[in-house]
This record gives structure tokens, C-alpha cells and sequence, in this order.
């Protein structure tokens, strides 16, 4: 519930935005009602990509200090997933919506995006570190990331950067028996596996990052081996 406010409080300008949007519409002539009406949906478009692209730092910080602010618990049940949850859902959430529209926006606004994936990062690794159970935001981050880079392909050479191709797939996965297990890593895992095979098809040189890693040996085991009801498009991801 608390994430949700806080998610709220950061739309509220572009939904006031919109609402002025919509109000012009409904006053306006019929002459002229449907030309501005497709004016309107443009801007709205355009408005929210903007702010919500602006947000991303904010969703970021929210998480975060939610995460140093609760105490530590080593148990699945523990107070610190139990906190997190909301504020992941939340983060989900606002990332669900950012993924939505990418594939409306001008270039300009995807060079932009581009250039806030420093803040992403950090929200990548505020919510792994949470190890949260059918994360939320980490399965909408995954499937955003592969959005953008089906958008803006060189997106993908920020993962080769440092350490950071590990660290994606040294991300926390928790195969647990259960249809709901199978139904959140059919969603999430082939968004991974996309961004996956995009970076070592830029960067060659780290093909033996991923074959030497441990969580590699652990998908082909668990997920291919032994299916377990996973979708074939994980099938496919891995053996590519």
C-alpha cells in the first residue's frame, strides 16, 4: 500500500497534465473534436514517456531506502521481503507501464533512456539483492530491457561494461515447484535469456563468462534437462 502512494505522488504531474489534455478535448468543437483528440493522445503519449522516463532515479531511491531502512532476515518469510514486497510490486508496476510505451517513442526520447541506464542498474541490483520471490520489478525490468534493445540495439553494450555481465547472471532465481513458479519464469526468463544472447552477440569475447558460469549450468540442468512444464521459448533461448 505504501508503494502505491508513493507511485501516485510521482505521477500526479503527468496525470495532471493529461486531465488538462482531456479537458480540451471534451470542450472542443466536433468539427475539430477529432483532430485534436489524436493531438492530445500524441502529447499524453509523449508527456507521460517523458515523466516517467524522469522517474526512474525516483522509483530507484524509493527502493532503496526501503531496503536500508528495514531490518535484515536470512528467511524466506523474513521481515525484509515481507517490507520489500510492496515497494518491488510498486517498482513492477511503474515498469510495466515504461515498457508499454516504449515502442511509441521518438528517438530523441529513446536516446534519453538510453542514458538513464545507470539508474536502472541500481534498481537491478537494489531488487536482487532483496532475493524477492516472483520479483515483480526484476521480471519487468528484464522484459523492458529487451524491449529497448529490439528499440536501440547498442543498448546492449551497457552490460558489457566492468563486471556487469556476470552480475545479470548471477541474478537470484528461485525455481520452486509450483504452477505460479512456471507461470512467473515463463514471463520472465525469456526476457532475460533476449538480453542475454544480445550481449554476447555485440561482445563475443564474453561467450566464456557464460559458459563457465555457474547459473548457465544451472539453467541447462533445470530448465532444459528436466523441463518442468517451462515454456518452449526458454528452450529455444538456451539453445541458442
Amino acid at each position: 500500500q505504501g508503494g502505491t502512494h508513493v507511485a501516485l505522488a510521482l505521477l500526479h504531474p503527468a496525470m495532471v497534465h493529461i486531465k488538462e489534455l482531456q479537458h480540451q478535448v471534451a470542450g472542443a468543437p466536433a468539427h475539430n473534436s477529432r483532430q485534436l483528440r489524436s493531438v492530445a493522445d500524441t502529447d499524453m503519449v509523449d508527456t507521460m514517456s517523458e515523466v516517467l522516463v524522469e522517474m526512474i532515479p525516483s522509483v530507484t531511491r524509493v527502493v532503496r531506502d526501503a531496503h536500508a531502512s528495514t531490518p535484515r532476515g536470512s528467511s524466506r518469510n523474513s521481515p525484509l521481503e515481507d517490507v520489500a514486497q510492496p515497494y518491488t510490486s510498486m517498482a513492477g508496476a511503474f515498469l510495466m507501464l515504461l515498457g508499454t510505451i516504449l515502442t511509441h517513442w521518438p528517438q530523441a526520447l529513446l536516446v534519453h533512456f538510453n542514458e538513464t541506464f545507470g539508474d536502472l542498474w541500481t534498481l537491478f541490483e537494489v531488487v536482487d539483492v532483496l532475493r524477492v520471490e516472483l520479483d515483480d520489478a526484476k521480471r519487468e525490468l528484464f522484459k523492458l530491457w529487451a524491449r529497448a534493445i529490439h528499440q536501440l540495439p547498442e543498448f546492449a553494450d551497457h552490460f558489457a561494461a566492468g563486471s556487469r555481465f556476470d552480475r545479470l547472471l548471477s541474478t537470484f532465481v528461485s525455481l520452486r515447484p509450483g504452477q505460479h513458479y512456471i507461470d512467473y519464469h515463463n514471463a520472465a526468463l525469456p526476457a532475460l535469456y533476449t538480453v542475454i544472447h544480445s550481449v554476447v552477440t555485440l561482445h563475443p569475447s564474453l561467450l566464456p563468462v557464460l559458459a563457465e558460469h555457474a547459473n548457465f549450468d544451472f539453467a541447462i540442468a533445470n530448465l532444459l534437462v528436466d523441463s518442468n512444464g517451462y515454456a518452449p521459448t526458454i528452450h529455444h533461448h538456451l539453445l541458442e
